[in-house]
Parts: C-alpha cells; sequence; structure tokens
C-alpha cells in the first residue's frame, strides 16, 4: 500500500464512525491550539528581550553584609525602589569570591562588596558615582538623583 491509499482508508473509516471522527477533529484542534497558546506565552516571555524604557541606562546595584543579616537593606525602602523603576538593575554575587569574582574585581577595580557601580547611555561606568560601602537610604537617593541629571 502506498501512502496514498492508506490515507484515502484512514478518511473512509472515520466517515463511517461520525462520532470517532468528531472526537479526533476536536483532539486535534485542540491539541494545536493549545500549543499556539503555550508557544505564544513562551516567546513573549523567554525568547523575546525584555523591553526597558531606557535600555542604554545600566546600573549595578549590591550592597550586603551577609555576616550582619544587612541583606540590601537600603534597597528595601519603598522609595528607593520607586526610584529605581527607571534603571536597570544589574547584580552580581560574588560572596563566593571565586576565580571568576576576583576576574570581576580587576576588571572593574573593585576591592570588595559592597560596590554600587553606575553605567551610562554608552555602557560606560560614571566612576565619579560609583559608591563603596553601606549607603543611608536618603543619601542614595539623592546619590541616584544626581547620577540621573548628570550622567
Amino acid at each position: 500500500m502506498t501512502f496514498l491509499s492508506d490515507l484515502r482508508f484512514a478518511l473512509r473509516s472515520l466517515l463511517r464512525a461520525k462520532g470517532l471522527a468528531i472526537t479526533v477533529v476536536l483532539t486535534l484542534a485542540l491539541g494545536i491550539g493549545a500549543n499556539a497558546a503555550i508557544f505564544s506565552v513562551v516567546r513573549g516571555v523567554l525568547l523575546r528581550p525584555l523591553v526597558n524604557r531606557e535600555e542604554s541606562r545600566l546600573i549595578y546595584i549590591r550592597q550586603s553584609a551577609p555576616g550582619n543579616s544587612v541583606e540590601n537593606s537600603t534597597f528595601s525602602v519603598p522609595e528607593v525602589q520607586r526610584d529605581l523603576a527607571d534603571f536597570v538593575l544589574l547584580k552580581a554575587d560574588v560572596t563566593a569570591n571565586s576565580e571568576a569574582d576576583q576576574a570581576l574585581f580587576r576588571r572593574f577595580g573593585v576591592y570588595g562588596p559592597p560596590t554600587t557601580a553606575f553605567f551610562g547611555t554608552q555602557g560606560r561606568e560614571c566612576r565619579p558615582f560609583r559608591l563603596v560601602g553601606f549607603v543611608k537610604a536618603d543619601d542614595f537617593r539623592s546619590h541616584l538623583a544626581r547620577f540621573a541629571r548628570e550622567c
């Protein structure tokens, strides 16, 4: 038997059993529809790049002292979170102090965490705005506002 004769036989069989034909058609329609819906979600969430208001304004935020239970205390303040809404935040956890962490320290000239580095629209660090150590929320907010105006 060839493919065409197999296809004709399958269609004749489905036409004789109308209930089975309806079940097959509905199952295929449901499967195709579910596949399209899931792929649309996956494409929108995972495959397409994120849309940011100002993609070129990158800022690195990491402030913690794990031994003192001070994990991002400045950045948990609601006013600071609102101020940071216009920026893209990148975090590098260097607590393991691995070889890769040491290379990152050397690359950016960082002597240890916590360091907050601010990057301008060209992707270069605005070095005068770098913060090292813990910064109070109000001081950080004024520093961030100055960065937004000047860099």
